[in-house]
């Protein structure tokens, strides 16, 4: 059994290598312009588990072929592609010569242990390449998903005689979801997260944290052992985002002058 594992191993290492660098699979990194559902401020009581705000995701398109065919550009890591619809699938297309001409189309489909990612694989020689030039119409977009916000509950905390925090400290979550009403299951279907966002609350005062570049204040006001939060928050909309980019974290109103808190850490899940 051992011969016959290494021998697959082998085969898959050796298959990776066959395969020409330029012709490899990559990652789409695509920058999202969000639009949050409001940029009033709010204010409510979130359940355990609750996708409580959501911000319409979309990748705008920056290109145009001669067939009128609206893609953008984006980056893989390995150079960049011009991806949109065509013939109702998601494809990719190269211009490997700068000549502003699409010569390779290339497939998209899921990453098979991280379902959020993207990928382009398997390319392909156009038989005619496709000219294409910046868009300058209005904003359309070639790709568009819902990022949802949700309360995953306490993580830790100091409870009073009464059962109440004296401190506590909670967790949201950032992450694609395919909308904002549909169930979370215990799967993960529905919900694929991005990024932990902590917070911070002591009894009567609470720190308001400021998440760059998402451009989203949020403070928790009070924790419930029961796992609900009361929590008030602002998401502002403000050009592109690369989601994929580190998240930084500031406490931007102490609970007291003269009790600092540090940095919260951001915490990049799957």
């Amino acid at each position: 059994m051992r011969h016959i594992l290494l021998l697959v191993t082998f085969l898959s290492v050796a298959a990776c290598a066959s395969v020409p660098p330029e012709d490899q699979s990559r990652p789409l990194i695509f920058g999202y312009s969000l639009t949050p559902e409001t940029t009033e401020p709010q204010e409510m009581s979130v359940e355990q588990g609750e996708i409580f705000f959501t911000w319409n995701a979309q990748v705008l398109a920056t290109h145009v072929t001669v067939n009128d065919v609206k893609l953008a550009v984006v980056e893989t890591g390995k150079g960049n592609l011009y991806c949109g619809v065509s013939q109702q699938a998601f494809y990719c297309y190269e211009d490997q010569d700068g000549d502003n001409r699409l010569e390779r189309r290339w497939s998209t489909a899921r990453e098979q242990r991280y379902f959020n990612i993207l990928m382009a694989r398997e390319p392909s020689s156009l038989v005619t390449p496709i000219p294409f030039s910046p868009y300058e119409g209005a904003p359309e977009s070639v790709h568009e998903r819902v990022l949802g916000l949700i309360y995953n509950g306490p993580l830790e905390g100091v409870l009073t005689d009464d059962f109440e925090f004296a401190f506590g400290l909670a967790e949201l979550q950032l992450g694609w979801a395919t909308s904002k009403d549909a169930p979370r299951t215990p799967d993960g279907e529905n919900w694929q997260g991005l990024r932990t966002l902590r917070t911070i609350n002591l009894g009567q005062m609470s720190a308001k944290v400021n998440v760059t570049p998402l451009n989203l204040t949020y403070e928790a006001l009070k924790l419930y052992v029961e796992g609900k939060m009361d929590i008030a928050f602002q998401a502002a909309s403000d050009g592109e985002f690369d989601l994929s980019k580190k998240f930084k974290l500031e406490v931007v109103q102490p609970p007291t002058a003269d009790n600092d808190v540090e940095p919260l850490e951001d915490n990049e899940g799957v």
